[in-house]
């Protein structure tokens, strides 16, 4: 587990969106707390350096498990929050990300996606070693992927 600290705390980053002209103005118009929280939803892609990164990686026994296995050079596993709090353009933004990702996966990779919100939606019940049919369905369900799954429950995705 990796852990990269931001580089403000909550509280400054708070202070630091607070004190910026656009958030006043914002605010202003409309103080109500969903206002805020929507403002901060917007920005937050903008701020990536001053919010902490979690990064978890996993070394499976190879030779215990099937033969396909075998010609696997590493394992992919996306995590997309598909929640209520993504917005229109931020799960576009994530779809086009995929494809380009998904085009640029090299031979020997296992793949799986997972949707999560309060529930998680895989697109295959464990990893599959990269074809181009395992492509083509990793790229209809990004196609078919929308923020519809309600509150955010990381924990449950990392735990499947």
């Amino acid at each position: 587990v990796i852990l990269e600290k931001g580089r403000l705390s909550f509280t400054q980053y708070e202070q630091q969106i607070c004190s910026r002209r656009d958030f006043i103005r914002c605010t202003r118009k409309d103080s109500e707390a969903e206002r805020k929280a929507e403002y901060v939803r917007r920005r937050h892609h903008k701020d990536i350096l001053c919010s902490p990164v979690l990064m978890l990686n996993f070394c499976p026994d190879l030779l215990s498990e099937p033969l396909e296995l075998h010609k696997a050079t590493r394992e992919l596993l996306f995590l997309i929050d598909r929640s209520g709090s993504m917005s229109g353009t931020n799960i576009h933004r994530v779809k086009e990300a995929m494809v380009v990702a998904l085009k640029s996966l090299p031979s020997g990779t296992m793949l799986n996606i997972v949707g999560f919100g309060t529930t998680i939606k895989p697109l295959f019940s464990s990893s599959r070693l990269c074809t181009d049919v395992t492509l083509m369905q990793a790229y209809e369900y990004i196609q078919r992927m929308r923020a519809d799954m309600r509150g955010t429950n990381l924990l449950g995705a990392l735990s499947w």
